[in-house]
């Protein structure tokens, strides 16, 4: 079938928050500080405990743009205040919480239920492919819901960190440093402002300069005034990088239709609309 990348890649990001709610929700942080967790370990741990009781240098692997040393702050401590398998119970609660808040009514529609569909033939294609896909796999062992809207948020999940290993793949293929791709990423000035990168990703100020000071020199990327900007060098890296990435993640799509696509990007926008106007995250 001849699908379409940019329609792969617009419906994943379209629905993107539909899975990242989880992450800020306030029903995620109160169940996690109910565990005993605060934010940093209800992150981290929540994202690998499907992979179970791993190693700080396992789920850093997995994380690529986080620095280390932050992953071993919270891994595997975490193990010592809550089981995995309980912490992906609570994730989910908490995602079921979120849902029924911001949805209301709109998640018994008939739109949730065709995207849910839909998207759950994706991430089940992708589970034919998890060789060399370590945070994805662990989640593949997660029984899926019954409710067609946490269908959906357990499909994208999946999509989500499919899509995300391949990533990884990608940028290792390409060369593509932890700390390069996330300046590279802020230097494009697509969705996230480089100072939220800066300050959740646990690089000094150091380590970041003097990254960026080797990215300039390589003609990646320059700096006016503080303002990062993608040079033609550095676009083209950004783009070849995204691409493959994009090609990594086809191979789940294949027995989908540019139609099923459309209906996703469609749905995913409705429900991003409505993330935006719900008090849905905490202040990032």
């Amino acid at each position: 079938m001849d699908l379409n990348l940019t329609k792969i890649r617009e419906s994943w990001k379209n629905l993107e928050g539909y899975h990242t709610l989880v992450y800020f929700a306030p029903e995620a942080i109160n169940l996690y500080q109910q565990a005993g967790l605060d934010f940093m370990l209800g992150y981290f741990a929540s994202r690998s405990a499907s992979m179970g009781k791993v190693s700080d240098k396992v789920v850093a692997s997995c994380f690529y743009v986080f620095k280390p040393e932050l992953v071993s702050m919270a891994i595997p401590k975490a193990w010592e205040i809550i089981e995995p398998e309980k912490l992906t119970e609570l994730r989910y609660q908490a995602a079921d919480a979120a849902l029924v808040r911001i949805l209301g009514n709109d998640k018994d529609s008939e739109d949730i239920a065709t995207a849910a569909t839909i998207a759950r033939k994706i991430a089940e294609s992708a589970s034919d492919h998890f060789v060399g896909r370590p945070l994805f796999s662990g989640h593949c062992q997660i029984k899926w819901p019954t409710e067609p809207y946490m269908v959906l948020f357990h499909a994208q999940t999946l999509i989500r960190e499919f899509r995300g290993d391949g990533h990884m793949i990608s940028l290792v293929a390409n060369e593509v440093g932890p700390l390069e791709a996330l300046i590279l990423h802020g230097a494009a000035d697509i969705d996230v402002p480089i100072s939220f990168l800066k300050s959740t990703r646990g690089w000094s100020d150091t380590e970041w300069n003097e990254v960026e000071t080797q990215m300039i020199n390589k003609n990646l990327i320059t700096k006016d005034n503080e303002k990062l900007k993608l040079t033609d060098s550095g676009s083209e890296l950004k783009d070849k990088v995204e691409s493959m990435t994009d090609r990594l993640s086809s191979v789940a799509y294949q027995n989908v239709s540019n139609d099923e696509l459309d209906v996703l990007i469609s749905v995913g926008k409705k429900i991003a609309d409505k993330l935006a106007q719900a008090n849905s995250f905490i202040n990032k």
